[in-house]
């Protein structure tokens, strides 16, 4: 159930980020739902699950909207593994993890892709990468994942009773 849950959830979000995103763009910024489940999916699973969604995710995103094949699929694995090996030591208790790792890794992403297009002989500066895209794409991100990182909570946490004494 919870796999179908998250195929249903990322196949939503390309659909949106190819239709309605286009809309509430804030200076031409649009966010990037697929990074924001990503990183919340290897926040609450392992480095497998977050490297397989995180390339999956990616080339699916490589084959319908990129320019060439693998570029996406190589970040967002980097990243879904990056995550999900370290979420061991992080608390998922409430949204102020997801909500860093989320302005964090967007930003990391795009430093990522000014790497990969600086090297295609893509005309971009880096100043301006960070300040026209990279720094608002991180806060839209931000704070679309507190919304979302409600809904992928109920996903992975079930709820527990613990019985004994209180320390």
């Amino acid at each position: 159930m919870r796999t179908f849950s998250l195929i249903v959830l990322f196949i939503l979000s390309f659909i949106l980020q190819s239709t309605l995103y286009q809309y509430v763009s804030i200076f031409e910024v649009i966010p990037n739902t697929n990074l924001i489940l990503i990183i919340l999916v290897s926040l609450f699973t392992n480095k497998k699950v977050g490297g397989v969604s995180g390339l999956l995710v990616g080339l699916a995103q490589d084959l319908l909207f990129g320019n060439a094949i693998g570029i996406h699929a190589l970040i967002y694995f980097l990243i879904g593994y990056l995550i999900g090996a370290t979420n061991s030591n992080v608390s998922k208790e409430n949204f102020i993890i997801p909500f860093i790792y989320t302005f964090m890794f967007t930003m990391i992403s795009n430093i990522m892709f000014f790497f990969m297009y600086y090297f295609s002989d893509v005309d971009i500066t880096f100043i301006g990468m960070i300040k026209n895209i990279a720094l608002l794409e991180s806060i839209y991100n931000s704070i679309l994942s507190i919304f979302i990182y409600n809904f992928i909570k109920k996903l992975f946490v079930s709820p527990s009773l613990h019985f004994g004494r209180r320390d």
